[in-house]
């Protein structure tokens, strides 16, 4: 299995893992399988994400003010947060780094991780019938972030 270093010049795509499931691989064109992303309740907003090297939880909470409590499972540290907004949010980094999740067209069908100037790091195209596919558009930007990896998971 490749590591998310070797990963990042390579066409990913999100793809549903069943027809009905709220379960999504991250596939490369040959179809190897890089990562997984699993809702194991139904009910409780609560998401387990497996990659090479890395396993984070990603848990909704709030009401009125909605935010994502993501944690690492092995330690227990939260790396960041993910606030919510009627038009996309805001992840902060414990380190003060801070990326923003918005609209990348008027059709709501890409979305964008931008940098507080607006230079987009990844972008996400929305697809599928039957199955719902997500591809993966990665900047120049997202080259230099560290953060990658969490960025394509949230």
């Amino acid at each position: 299995m490749k590591d998310m270093k070797q990963l990042e010049l390579e066409e990913l795509k999100w793809q549903q893992a069943g027809a009905w499931g709220k379960n999504f691989e991250l596939v490369t064109p040959e179809g190897e399988i890089v990562a997984s992303l699993v809702r194991p309740s139904w009910w409780k907003e609560y998401t387990e994400v497996d990659a090479p090297g890395m396993r984070w939880s990603f848990e909704r909470k709030g009401f009125f003010r909605q935010h994502i409590v993501i944690k690492a499972i092995a330690t227990g540290d939260e790396p960041a947060r993910f606030d919510c907004s009627m038009s996309g949010g805001t992840l902060t980094f414990a380190d003060g780094r801070v990326y923003h999740w918005k609209s990348g067209n008027f059709w709501g069908s890409k979305w964008i991780w931008a940098t507080p100037d607006d230079q987009p790091v990844i972008g996400f195209r929305s697809g599928g019938i039957l199955r719902f596919t997500g591809e993966l558009e990665l900047s120049q930007v997202a080259a230099q972030t560290d953060s990658l990896a969490l960025m394509l998971f949230l």
